[in-house]
């Protein structure tokens, strides 16, 4: 529960500093508008992970956040990029491909983590509001189910799998690759 308590820290502090609203923020410079997404996405990734593994409703509300469309790209790490001292190039930019993926995954987990275990519990009120509520609970289900088949589409076909698997120097980028993998299964 430890941890639970801390992402919770965290995730507020976030919210104070506007990191969920980075996207909306014309007036952050140029400098704390990838630290804020950096931050938030951190948060996200964090809060999908244990909700999973401790099976346990999210924090943050997949229906509350509208990031889907800012996933990380090449342009959010360059000059990370070019300046490690670890990677060289190609294996950082495979590494920003392949957490671009788990971050889609875990967009995608949010919502489907939200269904198996909700925040809060109606109050059935009848049994024909019951039987309505799982009908349309197993609906949002089988939506979630096909977002995340069209994930492993998209991830089967992307280039940074190839990659990941071709540069066998580097065992980073496919130990990086399998634990994705793990989370989708």
């Amino acid at each position: 529960m430890a941890n639970s308590q801390w992402l919770a820290t965290a995730i507020e502090h976030a919210r104070i500093i506007h990191a969920h609203d980075y996207p909306s923020h014309t007036g952050i410079d140029g400098k704390r508008a990838p630290q804020l997404k950096r931050l938030w996405w951190c948060c996200i990734l964090r809060d999908a992970t244990l909700s999973l593994g401790l099976r346990r409703p999210p924090h943050i509300s997949f229906k509350a956040t509208s990031l889907r469309h800012s996933l990380f790209d090449l342009q959010d790490f360059r000059e990370e990029i070019v300046a490690s001292r670890v990677f060289d190039v190609s294996t950082k930019r495979i590494q920003v491909r392949l957490l671009s993926l788990f971050c889609a995954l875990c967009w995608c987990m949010l919502e489907s983590l939200e269904v198996l275990y909700p925040r809060w519990h109606k109050i059935r009120s009848s049994d024909s509001s019951a039987e309505h509520g799982q009908l349309q609970r197993r609906a949002f289900l089988d939506q979630c189910y096909r977002r995340l088949n069209d994930w492993y589409q998209v991830a089967a076909d992307s280039e940074a799998l190839a990659y990941s698997e071709s540069s066998s120097n580097d065992r980073s980028l496919i130990m990086f690759k399998n634990l994705i993998f793990m989370m989708y299964q």
